[in-house]
């Protein structure tokens, strides 16, 4: 049984999930970002690969820079708001925070 199947045979919400968890609760998540969380998770896996997989290795303390200037020139809604969800979690916790999270949302299922 996958860690994403729930005993009852659901899946599970992604937000519910272990490696979720471990991540709001290591970095102190609050509750009224989850909804950030919860649409990153709707982006296609190889879209987050694609896209971010090294992006907050190299951009570091530059990250919201970084991400501002991909909202500016994005031509897709769906990575623009990629883009802005991630500068909504660099802005009020740090870059660091948005690296874990795209770990755990390559991780995903």
């Amino acid at each position: 049984m996958s860690k994403f199947d729930s005993e009852a045979g659901g899946k599970i919400p992604f937000i519910e999930t272990e490696d979720v968890q471990s991540f709001i609760e290591g970095r102190g998540i609050k509750p009224e970002d989850f909804s950030l969380i919860e649409e990153l998770s709707t982006i296609p896996k190889n879209t987050i690969i694609g896209q971010l997989h090294n992006f907050f290795q190299f951009s570091k303390e530059r990250s919201a820079e970084e991400l501002l200037l991909h909202i500016q020139n994005e031509k897709d809604d769906q990575q623009r708001r990629m883009y802005e969800c991630l500068l909504a979690i660099v802005e009020k916790y740090d870059w660091t925070a948005a690296w874990n999270l795209v770990v755990v949302l390559e991780r995903k299922r």
